[in-house]
């Protein structure tokens, strides 16, 4: 693609040089900005019957919202201090959870929103919304790093005001580049969400070979019996049930203090590394300085089944410890299996680590603001136990097809990053002038 010849320096760190014919303004200076409020929740005549769209933070997701998942009353509106935003408004998630802060979307409906939502409004000519919307859209990653000198971390409206957008001074130029990011967009999404699904299905494919496997085992003609549990249904009639603690040692780590964290030294296996299948470490890594014979025994070792026990991916979130997380010590509320009697401990990860343990922990979890397990729950999950030479085959057999469908996996979730990674820096390249796009053709 072209590039602008005449370029100058927009003063802005991570943007760097723009057109000699852009502008450099601040949010404020181009936009009306408020944040959005929720009509009391104890009021049933603020939501009950209501006919007018309120959006919360998680409703934002870089997309063009054309309804919301509540309504408020005309009661509501007038009784709290959220606003009805036009149809063209640029929103911005200024808070909310994992990924949502920072994200954008634009209004085809009028609508309200709550506190953790901002609207700008656009005041000037001298800029088209959807630029607006595009070129925050760029800014995802800068907006949530910018939110971290803040008290709380979150985005406020302070630093939304003053933040700097740059833009060509035409709003035929602006809509030039966002007609071609419309189209680009929209291509690169649509790969995305086909890899996405095959992603999804993918994994029930493997969910359910495990279930399959681990409760109705690999002959398909030996007798079968009730297994007394409704949600097993039958089983191998040689098979055995029994609590899970029968089985398997249960034993719940130490609680650390983190004023006393060290940035080197011993890893500590927190909650926040329990991780789907493994221990995630990066920037959730934490360290102890050393091992004192009291602390001992709660050192990990290889092969041991770690279960997250708090949190809203509680029952899913598991790790298998391997040879690269040791020297490890186990922290309190992430419960460390490990398996006596005749249960293989390489077992384990199929019996707990699907569908059937979450929908268990699901019926026995506290439904608490954050949702947690007892060592007591995990003991009492009904354990579908074949004789030693049968969970050995299991092991073998599953060990064999998940690894092709994991490589499988692994290769999509790839390629679905470098097109988010792409998505990004086209985007970033339009709406900052590193790219011309006067002259590109929009029309096919």
């Amino acid at each position: 693609m072209k590039q602008y010849q005449k370029m100058k320096d927009s003063g802005i760190e991570w943007i760097g040089n723009i057109p000699e014919h852009w502008e450099i303004r601040k949010l404020k200076q181009i936009s009306s900005l408020s944040a959005g409020g929720t009509p009391s929740r104890s009021v049933g005549d603020y939501w009950e019957n209501g006919t007018i769209p309120w959006l919360s933070s998680g409703e934002i997701r870089n997309n063009v919202i054309s309804d919301s998942a509540e309504k408020i009353t005309e009661t509501g509106f007038l009784n709290s201090s959220t606003k009805l935003f036009p149809k063209g408004t640029v929103l911005i998630a200024i808070t909310g959870e994992g990924k949502t802060r920072g994200r954008t979307s634009i209004l085809s409906i009028p609508s309200t929103a709550n506190q953790s939502v901002v609207g700008m409004i656009v005041q000037s000519n001298s800029i088209h919304n959807y630029f607006l919307w595009y070129y925050l859209q760029s800014e995802y990653y800068n907006l949530r790093s910018q939110s971290h000198g803040s008290v709380q971390s979150g985005l406020n409206l302070d630093i939304l005001k003053s933040y700097p957008i740059v833009f060509p001074n035409s709003t035929e130029e602006q809509k030039q580049i966002t007609v071609f990011l419309d189209k680009k967009l929209k291509q690169i999404d649509s790969s995305i969400s086909k890899k996405e699904k095959l992603v999804e299905l993918l994994q029930e494919k493997r969910q359910a070979m495990i279930v399959y496997v681990v409760t109705k085992g690999l002959d398909d003609t030996v007798p079968m019996k009730d297994s007394g549990i409704d949600w097993i249904g039958n089983i191998p009639d040689h098979w055995d049930v029994s609590p899970l603690g029968r089985n398997v040692e249960i034993f719940t780590g130490y609680p650390f203090e983190s004023e006393f964290f060290e940035q080197q030294g011993v890893r500590l296996a927190r909650g926040d590394n329990v991780s789907e299948g493994r221990l995630r470490w990066g920037d959730k890594t934490r360290y102890w300085k050393n091992v004192t014979p009291d602390m001992e025994k709660y050192l990990l070792a290889k092969d041991d089944f770690l279960l997250g026990m708090d949190g809203s991916k509680v029952g899913k979130n598991y790790a298998v410890v391997t040879q690269y997380d040791l020297p490890c010590l186990l922290v309190q509320r992430v419960a460390r299996l490990r398996s006596k009697g005749i249960l293989i401990q390489n077992y384990i990860p199929y019996v707990i680590g699907n569908i059937k343990f979450v929908q268990y922990v699901d019926s026995v979890k506290t439904n608490v603001a954050i949702p947690h397990m007892s060592p007591n729950d995990i003991s009492k999950f009904p354990l579908i136990l074949p004789p030693v030479c049968e969970q050995k085959d299991i092991i073998e057999f599953l060990n064999m097809r998940t690894k092709n469908i994991d490589s499988l996996l692994t290769n999509l979730v790839k390629q679905i990053e470098i097109l988010k990674e792409y998505r990004q820096t086209i985007n970033f390249a339009a709406v900052t002038g590193k790219i011309d796009l006067r002259e590109e053709d929009i029309t096919s």
